[in-house]
C-alpha cells in the first residue's frame, strides 16, 4: 500500500543520513538535503517512529482547517464545546 511505500522511503532516507558522516551533511548534495527534510518531518526525533500524517505540521491545514471553521461558525454553546472537544 501507499503507507508502506512511504515508510520504506523514510527508512531509506534515514539510512542515507546515518551512513553519511555528519561533517558532510552540510554539503550541497540535493539528495542529502531532501533526505534530511523528509526524515525531520516524518520521524519523531527521540523515538525514530513515524509520526502519523494528521499530527505532522504538513497535516495541520487539511485536518484541522475544517474543525477550526466549524468552531468559528458555531452558533450555540453546545456545538462550540463539541468542536472544541474534537479539536
Amino acid at each position: 500500500s501507499q503507507v508502506q511505500s512511504h515508510q520504506q522511503k523514510i527508512i531509506n532516507y534515514q539510512s542515507i543520513l546515518s551512513s553519511t558522516p555528519s561533517h558532510k551533511l552540510h554539503s550541497v548534495y540535493r539528495d542529502l538535503w531532501e533526505s534530511q527534510r523528509i526524515v525531520n518531518a516524518a520521524l519523531h526525533p527521540d523515538t525514530n517512529q513515524t509520526i502519523p500524517h494528521p499530527f505532522r505540521m504538513s497535516g495541520y491545514v487539511p485536518f484541522n482547517g475544517p474543525i477550526c471553521v466549524a468552531m468559528v461558525a458555531s452558533t450555540s454553546t453546545p456545538t462550540l464545546l463539541f468542536w472544541s472537544w474534537v479539536n
